[in-house]
């Protein structure tokens, strides 16, 4: 038996009636146009951070550029001995740019600079403001160095024993010489064991050091024998060496 399919006729009305798809269209425009300002507002405030962001990096570019340049500047007028002129640039460089590395590292070089004008009380305060923030070993190693051998200059021998012991503590090319430099001033204020063990200790953990008997000797001066072999070990080390 043949069913009868019911046909539907779409009326005018609903053909006026928008679909769902349209709806939502209609309703983001609204709300597009409702909220115009705020939206123009808030792509405003993104492009202006990011433009601001952009900003701010090439800007800090260039100032390390004009920094590494005023340092290089400073350095070169350190080199030619004209310390007045390179006092005041590496004063400035610390004072407006503490923030950067060539900034911290302009304390190392104002110290440096003022004893070598021969301003000890001015290399001084510069070198002790300077190690605190100090980032690489080697400059802070000469640093204290640097302050130990001030300290000497001024005769205050317990505060040079505390520098060199710092830089006696930190690893690398420096680290041999201030060890002497701690058992020589410690001899010098009559603190023989500390002398002596200092001098013991430098060559134990410097066997094959050049200085090895210079220390022998000032061992022998404070009454004291080297670490058993080291002189026959010196004395080896003198001999020329046997032709085949």
């Amino acid at each position: 038996m043949a069913t009868t399919r019911t046909t539907h006729r779409i009326n005018r009305k609903e053909l006026k009636q928008p679909d769902e798809f349209q709806t939502f269209i209609t309703n983001a425009q609204e709300f597009i146009l409702s909220n115009l300002t705020q939206v123009i507002v808030s792509a405003s405030i993104v492009f202006a951070a990011g433009a601001l962001a952009v900003g701010i990096y090439y800007y800090e570019i260039h100032r390390d550029n004009i920094a590494g340049d005023a340092f290089y500047t400073a350095i070169s007028e350190l080199k030619k001995k004209n310390y007045k002129q390179a006092e005041a640039d590496f004063e400035k460089l610390v004072q407006n740019e503490s923030g950067r590395e060539v900034g911290r590292l302009s304390g190392f070089y104002l110290g440096s600079a003022y004893f070598q004008d021969g301003q000890l009380d001015k290399a001084r305060d510069a070198l002790v403001a300077y190690v605190p923030d100090a980032k690489d070993d080697l400059f802070a190693s000469m640093a204290y160095d640097d302050l130990g051998v001030i300290y000497e200059k001024q005769g205050d021998l317990k505060k040079a024993q505390g520098a060199y012991a710092q830089a006696a503590a930190i690893a690398g090319p420096e680290q041999t010489r201030a060890q002497l430099q701690l058992a020589q001033v410690m001899a010098r204020q009559g603190d023989k064991a500390g002398a002596i063990s200092a001098y013991t200790n430098f060559l134990t953990t410097n066997p094959f050091s050049p200085e090895r008997q210079t220390v022998i000797e000032a061992l022998a001066d404070l009454g004291a024998a080297p670490p058993a072999g080291m002189e026959a070990l010196s004395e080896l080390m003198r001999k020329p060496p046997t032709k085949p």
